[in-house]
This record gives structure tokens, sequence and C-alpha cells, in this order.
């Protein structure tokens, strides 16, 4: 069993422009300013003090395309304007979950990875639902284009069909177990 009151000792660190290299800071004052504070510190390596500014990320919207299958539509993603967004990453969408295929920067050249506010376009598709199209065969007889849709991973579905032909008769009936990855 792991003992989860672990105390753990915090540090305060920054690059000291003495040191040019990040070191453990002792915060000598601090001053609130609008959504951050302005620190006084002091580098405990060479004793240099200096003023840290610290701000909250600025929020940017990405312009990106979302692609649901056939559908697609332009939203604005909200983002840190500092965030780095990886081409391959998950994001949430109004509780969809979505796949980045493409970003582009303000060149339209595309980039495996850029900070937020560097992304001109984005593109995502949907992978949290996934409509598999299958065909029923059974003897000589065929059903395409029935859809299965599939929204969770890991779920197991059981899809149960009746095939009939022409005329109406009904053939036994088949059994379809599709796992998802």
């Amino acid at each position: 069993m792991e003992d989860t009151d672990i105390d753990e000792e915090v540090f305060d660190a920054a690059v000291c422009p003495e040191c040019t290299k990040m070191t453990e800071h002792e915060v000598l004052r601090r001053n609130a300013k609008g959504n951050g504070e302005d620190l006084l510190v002091g580098c405990v390596i060479c004793s240099n003090v200096h003023n840290l500014q610290l701000r909250p990320p600025k929020s940017v919207f990405i312009k990106t395309t979302l692609s649901d299958r056939m559908d697609s539509e332009l939203s604005l993603i909200e983002a840190d304007e500092d965030e780095e967004i990886v081409k391959e990453d998950y994001f949430q969408h109004q509780e969809q979950t979505y796949r980045i295929t493409r970003i582009e920067d303000s060149t339209s050249r595309e980039c495996i990875s850029l900070n937020a506010g560097e992304i001109s376009a984005m593109w995502a598709v949907r992978v949290d639902r996934t409509i598999v199209p299958i065909t029923m065969t059974e003897g000589e007889i065929s059903v395409p284009r029935r859809e299965i849709t599939v929204t969770s991973e890991g779920q197991q579905l059981e899809a149960l069909g009746r095939l009939s032909d022409s005329s109406q008769k009904v053939s036994p009936t088949s059994r379809l177990t599709l796992t998802v990855y």
C-alpha cells in the first residue's frame, strides 16, 4: 500500500539572470497585479536580487474545422496562448472527443506542433463515435449498408439482424460481434 501523506518540499525556482540557469529563489516580496503578481526574488546560489512578473497566459481562439464522418463545421477552440498543440493530440469539445489531424501556421504551412497563439488554422476528426458500415451475407443473400454506431472505447457490441430476400422470406438470425479497441 502506498503512503499518500508524504511531505514534499516545495522550492521556488526561476532562471537567474546572473547564474543563467534555473536555480532556487527566495521570495522577498509579493505584490498583486491584475490577475497575476510581481515578485522580488533572491537567488540562493549567487544572492542576485531581481524582479519576476507572473501573469496567467492569455486565451486565444483557434479556427478549427471539426469533422464528424461526412459532416464538418467551423468552430473556435479556446486554448492558452502558450499551450503547445501537437498533431495527433486529442481534445474535448462539447462533450465529444477529437483528434488533431492538421495544424497550419500563418503562412498556411503544415506543422507538427505549434504554440496555440501561432496557429492560423487547425483540423480535427471526431474519434469517440465510429459508424461502421457492414454488409451482412447469408448464403446468396446480402444486405449492404447497414450501420453500427460505436460510441465508447472498449465496448463490445452484438448486432442481431434478420435477412430476407425480395419475397420477404425470413432467414435465420445472424449474429455479429465487434470489439472496439
